[in-house]
This record gives structure tokens, sequence and C-alpha cells, in this order.
């Protein structure tokens, strides 16, 4: 290829693909593949997205974690070499020692309940649970559950959408069986991102805003080496809801894709890793035979362990005991994870710090790139992946966890990376 001819690929290739997600990279491939020119825009320095893995023995995993044991990222994985561990459907409430187990059972009970009331409209979901016949304890899990594992706030969050959510995914009730990747989640990202050419992918550029035209989008960006303008026939965004509204102007997107949007919202989270010392890590397994999940009253409500034996633990808070999180420095969040852990085991917090080889942490509601970890829909909005999987003027495509129907996972994403990229090369080759 010419020079000249590489630098106007670059700068009006067939397709732009917009974030080195898990989902741009499984589209850039796809087209790729099918001989397509792609350029793909990613405004962090290394791909990956939410898939955050800080180096270590073991690895610390501070974004995006557990696949489905039969999904296309775990096949990946496995046909790169690396080592997938099973992730067991255990629960237990853990204090000062003495553990107990956790049944979800009545909880999933009164989600199901307050799902049968959305026949007469759709209603936020604390207002939902408090209508149903449920306890009082069953109400409180259920809420809990919701902000936890959807991180999706129960004053807001639509019941439709996490009725159909938890159709879809059996959640805490065990569902798909799933695994963790012993070596680090990261190994996705890089897999799929070797077979594309080198500079295909643009480090480091900030998309700023995206004007649809007739035939063309019009992408407006921030660079290594300064602002700049790509132009296409068709783009990608993988981008999640809080950056699409930010960088689409009101124009480039129809009536009802706006609206749709608008009912999107990313929840916060809040992840704590912990290293620990092997020996004391194998003695705590011993002494309390940890069930995988753990749950707590304190700051982070849920705790899981890592792979197979590895020595790590996760402290996790997601929706509204995120928010309450925000702001604290990254010693005060291990300090207060390792208070936390040493009440839960019936340890002074002192000997559990001694017991601390390595400690990491990220707060993905302050994430510039997400503004929060995944999505959930506002009342009124359980259609709204839906209608924002479909193209807009063959031009305009949108990807991400955000349009699946498995919304918040890494299958999510693949699935609607693959599916926008089908989508454009039947734009490009018609029946």
């Amino acid at each position: 290829m010419h020079p000249d001819d590489d630098e106007a690929m670059m700068n009006s290739p067939d397709v732009v693909v917009v974030g080195a997600g898990v989902s741009g990279l499984v589209a850039a491939r796809e087209l790729h593949e099918a001989g397509a020119g792609v350029r793909v825009l990613e405004a962090r320095n290394r791909p990956g997205g939410r898939v955050r893995t800080r180096a270590g023995d073991p690895p610390l995993e501070l974004g995006a974690e557990f696949l489905q044991a039969d999904g296309p990222a775990a096949a990946e994985i496995r046909a790169a070499g690396a080592t997938l561990c099973p992730v067991p459907v255990t629960h237990g409430r853990m204090h000062h020692g003495e553990l107990e187990a956790v049944d979800f059972g009545p909880a999933l009970r009164v989600l199901r309940e307050a799902g049968d009331l959305t026949a007469e409209g759709d209603l936020p979901l604390a207002a939902a649970l408090h209508a149903t016949s449920g306890d009082s304890d069953a109400r409180a899990m259920a809420a809990r559950y919701v902000e936890q594992y959807h991180a999706a706030p129960v004053g807001s969050v639509s019941t439709l959408w996490v009725t159909r959510i938890e159709e879809g995914s059996e959640g805490a009730g065990g569902g798909d069986a799933q695994v963790q990747v012993a070596s680090g989640l990261d190994v996705l990202p890089t897999t799929l991102s070797r077979p594309l050419p080198e500079g295909m992918i643009s480090y480091g550029t900030v998309v700023r805003q995206v004007v649809r035209g007739e035939g063309v989008v019009r992408l407006s960006l921030e660079g290594p080496d300064g602002p700049g303008t790509v132009t296409s026939p068709r783009v990608i965004l993988t981008l999640p809801p809080a950056i699409l509204a930010r960088v689409l102007l009101q124009s480039a997107l129809p009536r009802g894709h706006r609206r749709a949007l608008a009912l999107l919202r990313m929840g916060g989270v809040m992840k704590v890793g912990l290293r620990l010392r092997r020996d004391f890590w194998l003695d705590l397994r011993k002494d309390h035979d940890l069930p995988k999940f753990l749950h707590s009253m304190g700051a982070f409500p849920t705790w899981w362990t890592g792979p197979g034996d590895a020595p790590r633990l996760v402290a996790w808070a997601g929706g509204s005991a995120s928010a309450r999180l925000r702001g604290l420095l990254r010693k005060e969040l291990v300090e207060l994870a390792v208070a936390e852990l040493a009440t839960m085991i019936g340890r002074s917090a002192r000997e559990v710090a001694s017991q601390i080889e390595g400690a990491a942490c990220r707060d993905w509601g302050r994430d510039a790139m997400t503004r929060g970890a995944y999505t959930h829909a506002l009342v009124g909005g359980a259609e709204a992946p839906t209608v924002l999987a479909e193209p807009v003027d063959g031009t305009l495509f949108l990807a991400g966890e955000a349009v699946s129907e498995s919304v918040g996972t890494v299958e999510g994403a693949w699935q609607a990376g693959v599916r926008a990229a089908n989508q454009v090369l039947a734009m490009r080759h018609p029946a």
C-alpha cells in the first residue's frame, strides 16, 4: 500500500470503531477478517475497556472478572492456553468468625412477585417491592441483591428491566456455570487485538463529537498529536450510555433512540482487591471453609474469593453503597476493607493488615471513560437496549454491553460487537 493510501484509510476508513473494549475488539476483528478497512479509536492507552487486571501473583481484577463457562470469551481464552477455574455458587455471611449460609430463595421469590406487578405498568423497584407480600427481611434482601448484583439503585431502576434480566440470567440462583481466569482476564483483550494489524488501533484518542451527515459520519477527536477529524460511511460506537450522550449531537440520533438512551444509566461500583500471604490464606480457608461469596453488613456488602486456591479477596460495593465510599483515598479504602475483613473473620485489624501483600482499588463511578461499571434502565426503559441496537440510516451502529441482551456481562459486550459487525457487513454487501 502506498503511504498516501495508508493515510487516506486512517482519515476516511470503511468503518470506524469507537472503543477498544471487548465489544469494539470483537467488531473490529470480524470486520477486518471480512476485508473491511477498519480504524479503531480508543481513549485509553491500552485495550480492554472495563477489563482491568493488576499484574501480580495472583493478579487482582479491578474490572470485569466472571465469564460464562460455555460462552465465546471463555472459548477464546481456552484456545489461548489460559487456565479457567469454575466458580462455585456458594454464599455465606460471616461475623466474628461465625459463618452462616445465605439463602437467596425468599429474595428471588419477592423479585418475581414484584415483576408480576409490571403487568399494570412499570414501577421503580423500591415501590414494587413495597407492594409485594414478602416480609421485611425478604424485601430488604431483594433490594440489597439488586443494588449489589446489578449495581442499580432500587429507588430508580425499572422493575420490568430487572425482571427481564433476571429471567435471562439466573443471577444468585445459579444459572449458567461461570469461570474465572487464573492468570487474569486481560488475556482476553490481548488475544482479541493480536490479529489486528499494527496501527489499526489509535490509542490515547478521545472522540469529542459525533455528527451524522448524508451517508457519512464525522468524528471530531483529540489524539496524541492534537485535534483532528475522521470521516467514514459507517461508525460503530461501543461507548457507555453516559459517554454516548456526551459525544452524540441531538441530531445524530432519531427521537426513539434519543429517548432510549436517556432511560439508561451506569451503576457505580467500588472494588478493592486484596492479595494475601499464602500461609494466612490457607489457614483462613481451613478454619472457616469459606464459600465463594461472602456477604457483610459493612461498607463492602459483597466479597468473593479468587480463582481456585489463589490467595485473593475482592471487596465490592455496588449501587448506593459505592456512593457512600466516594471521595475516600486509596489508603482509606484499603484500611476500611481490612478492618471489615478482620471483623468478619474474628481477627484484629493489625493482624490482618500484616497479612496483606498487595492491594488495588477502582472507583468505576469516577472513571472518566465510563462513568460507571455497567448499565441498568430507569422506569420505562426496559426496551431501551433493543431500540438502541437498531442501526441509524445504515451509517451509525451502537454496540457494547448496554445494548445487549446480556447487559453488564462480557458475553453481552461480545454479542453486541458481533451483531454490529454483521449489520455493517450487511449494509456493505446487501443481499
